[in-house]
C-alpha cells in the first residue's frame, strides 16, 4: 500500500493535467499512488493521450472515467478508490514544488496527533506570481481554531485550498460536505468543487486539537486555465454563505 494517494480532478484540461503529472514525476518523495478521476466530455480523447504519454510515465496510476458529474463527485470518487495512509489532493491547474510530499510527510510523520499539514502556496497569475498563505517563517504548530479563524474572517481566505494541505486518513475523514441546507449551496459544491475545498480545509482542519504550518513553498495554483472555483462571479457569496452554515453547525460536533 502507497503511503500517499494523491487524489486528481480532471475535466476538460489537458494541459492542466500534463503540468501537474509532471511535478508528481519531479517528487522527491516517491511512495505515491496518483488516483485520477476524470469526468471530461469535450477533450477525453486529449485527456487519454496525457495518461499515456510521458508525462505519466512511471506513475502509478489509478485512473476511472466518469460521465460528467462535477468536480465534488470527481473528488469522491477519487477517494473511494485511494488506498494510501496520507491524502493529497491535487486540482489540475495547479502543480507541486519538487520537495511538496516529502517535506509535508516528514512532519506529518513526526506530529502523530495532527492530521494535516499545510504548506506556502504560489497564485501564479498570466503575468505576475504572488506569495500566499506566509504567516510563520518556521515550522509551526498551533492550535486547529487559531487556524480556522483566518478562515472566517473573509469566507475566501487562507484555507480555501486543499492543494497547500497533506492529510492523514482517519476515521471520519470527509470529501464532500454535501449536507448543505440551502438547495444552491449544494448546487454550487457539485458545480464549482468549493464546497469540497470548505469541507477540506474547515471540517479536517477542525477534527483534531491542533495543526501544523511549514514555510516552504508546497504547490503552484494556477489561474490561468479557467478555473471555474476562480472565475465563477458569486464565488465569494457561495462562501460566505458556506460559512453561516458552517458557524451554525459544525460537521465534526455531531
Amino acid at each position: 500500500m502507497p503511503k500517499i494517494s494523491v487524489l486528481v480532478q480532471s475535466h476538460n484540461r489537458p494541459e492542466g493535467l500534463r503540468r501537474a503529472l509532471q511535478s508528481l514525476q519531479m517528487q522527491s518523495y516517491r511512495d505515491f499512488e496518483v488516483v485520477i478521476s476524470d469526468d471530461s466530455v469535450q477533450q477525453r480523447e486529449q485527456i487519454m493521450t496525457v495518461l499515456e504519454g510521458p508525462a505519466a510515465a512511471g506513475l502509478q496510476l489509478n485512473v476511472n472515467y466518469t460521465a460528467a458529474c462535477g468536480a465534488a463527485e470527481s473528488m469522491r470518487d477519487a477517494f473511494a478508490r485511494a488506498s494510501g495512509e496520507y491524502i493529497k489532493i491535487l486540482h489540475d491547474d495547479d502543480w507541486l514544488t519538487p520537495h511538496s510530499l516529502q517535506q509535508q510527510t516528514m512532519f506529518l510523520d513526526h506530529h502523530a496527533d495532527v492530521n494535516v499539514v499545510y504548506g506556502r502556496a504560489i497564485l501564479s497569475f498570466p503575468h505576475i506570481d504572488k506569495l500566499a498563505y506566509a504567516w510563520f517563517d518556521k515550522p509551526t504548530k498551533l492550535p486547529a481554531p487559531e487556524w480556522i479563524a483566518q478562515y472566517q474572517k473573509d469566507g475566501a481566505g487562507p484555507v480555501q485550498s486543499p492543494v497547500t494541505a497533506l492529510y492523514r486518513r482517519y476515521d471520519g475523514f470527509r470529501v464532500l460536505w454535501s449536507e448543505f441546507i440551502n438547495p444552491d449551496l449544494r448546487e454550487a459544491a457539485r458545480k464549482t468543487g468549493a464546497g469540497t475545498d470548505v469541507s477540506l480545509q474547515v471540517d479536517n482542519a477542525g477534527s483534531n486539537e491542533s495543526i501544523v504550518v511549514i514555510p516552504w513553498i508546497a504547490c503552484f495554483m494556477g489561474t490561468d486555465m479557467n478555473s471555474i472555483t476562480q472565475t465563477d462571479p458569486d464565488i465569494r457569496r457561495y462562501y460566505q454563505m458556506w460559512k453561516a452554515e458552517y458557524d451554525s453547525f459544525p460537521p465534526w460536533r455531531r
